[in-house]
């Protein structure tokens, strides 16, 4: 039986979102007191902050987070951090509706298509040979008594004039045989080779604080052709190296993208980061540098 014939079953209560738009933008989560919000990541839920403690309680398992609320005001921003990703979403407390649940679904991004054709390389390699194979019959031996022209008559007549005759119709002769001189034609230009791009990574860097303690999140993606390392004790914030490292040595293969965090004791208004990644042979290195505003948490 449908939910809407059942008169058992109340309305609707799951809204689902796509993760690309959590990455970019709030969701709005309107929790009144006494409700129940029961968020589903499609990854492993690793941490849950918020920008005022007590405010918001949490309890998260595998890729649930159960939220409810403690105060009937505020609006309080939500991040909920997996392993790779991290998804932001706005609280905006409420009185008491009568309590319910709430079922939040986060849809994984689909991954992008293969492309067809690499820009500037072709799909298939040209043949080495551009020439059609050419044969010519060969003539046998004719009869003592008769002696019959080839029927292939155009090749006869390509023959330079000293070789291309016909016999009398009766000779005892035999044929002479003959073979055709063919001109080769220059060979097709080769297929170029793509050549190997060497260790190149982009990073993007994100600070937020909530005034006492600042949390740098970056996002590094390969878009070279071999695998780069960085490490965060290499990591130079504000000029100071390894400032918050978890010791955490990130590997990031062609076309991967890999996330992480570093913790700061304080607040500063603009973080100044400069890192230099390397590729696995030590053969190229790839370096960024970048000044990162600091955004603050806090009630709007």
């Amino acid at each position: 039986m449908e939910t809407s014939q059942n008169t058992y079953m109340g309305g609707s209560i799951t809204r689902e979102y796509r993760a690309s738009d959590l990455k970019q933008a709030y969701g709005i989560l309107d929790i009144a007191m006494g409700e129940i919000w029961v968020l589903n990541l499609p990854d492993d839920v690793v941490d849950v902050i918020t920008s005022r403690e007590g405010v918001l309680q949490f309890s998260q398992r595998g890729q649930r987070v159960v939220i409810g609320a403690t105060a009937s005001t505020g609006s309080y921003p939500i991040l909920v951090m997996t392993a790779d990703s991290v998804y932001f979403f706005q609280a905006r407390l409420a009185p008491s509706r009568g309590g319910g649940v709430r079922n939040i679904i986060v849809r994984a991004d689909q991954a992008p298509e293969p492309e067809q054709q690499i820009p500037g390389f072709p799909t298939q390699a040209a043949p080495t040979n551009a020439l059609p194979q050419t044969s010519m019959p060969v003539a046998t031996p004719a009869s003592p008594t008769t002696t019959r022209t080839p029927a292939s008559t155009p090749a006869a007549a390509s023959l330079p004039a000293s070789t291309a005759r016909t016999s009398p119709a009766t000779t005892s002769t035999p044929t002479r045989t003959v073979t055709s001189q063919v001109t080769p034609q220059p060979a097709a230009s080769p297929v170029p080779v793509p050549v190997s791009l060497p260790a190149r990574a982009d990073v993007e860097f994100r600070a937020l604080t909530n005034g006492q303690q600042t949390r740098v999140y970056y996002r590094i993606t390969n878009s070279g052709s071999v695998p780069v390392t960085f490490d965060e004790r290499r990591l130079t914030l504000n000029g100071v190296q390894g400032l918050g490292a978890t010791d955490a040595v990130v590997r990031v293969n062609p076309g991967e993208t890999k996330y992480g965090q570093v913790d700061l004791t304080t607040a500063p208004t603009s973080i100044n980061a400069q890192w230099q990644g390397s590729s696995v042979d030590g053969q190229a290195a790839a370096e960024v540098m970048r000044t990162v505003t600091v955004e603050r948490l806090g009630a709007s």
